[in-house]
C-alpha cells in the first residue's frame, strides 16, 4: 500500500521535527557523551536519531517530487497524470 501524498507529507514533516529536536539535544549536550562507568566518551545517541530522521525526510521529500524547481510555472500542479496516479487510493 502506498501512502496518500498528505499522509506521506505528514510523516516527512514529523521526521523533520524529530531531526530538529535531536539537533537541539546534541547542541545542548555536545557531540560526545561520557559513560558513567569508565568515563569513556562516545558519540551522542541522538546523532543516530538525527541522521535517521533526516534520511527519512529526504526520501519522502524526493518521493513527493518536492525536490523539483517549484518556482517554475505550474509548481506542484506540473505533476504528470502518471505521477498523480501513483498516489491513487489502494
Amino acid at each position: 500500500m502506498v501512502l496518500a501524498p498528505f499522509a506521506l507529507l505528514t510523516v516527512g514533516l514529523e521526521s523533520w521535527d524529530r531531526a530538529a529536536a535531536a539537533a537541539r539535544v546534541i547542541g545542548r549536550e555536545g557531540l560526545v557523551v561520557t559513560a558513567k562507568q569508565g568515563g569513556l566518551g562516545h558519540a551522542h545517541p541522538s546523532l543516530r536519531t538525527e541522521k535517521d530522521a533526516r534520511t527519512t525526510f529526504a526520501r519522502i521529500w524526493n518521493d513527493l517530487g518536492l525536490n523539483r524547481d517549484h518556482a517554475a510555472p505550474g509548481g506542484l500542479q506540473s505533476w504528470s497524470p502518471d505521477e498523480m496516479e501513483r498516489w491513487g487510493d489502494d
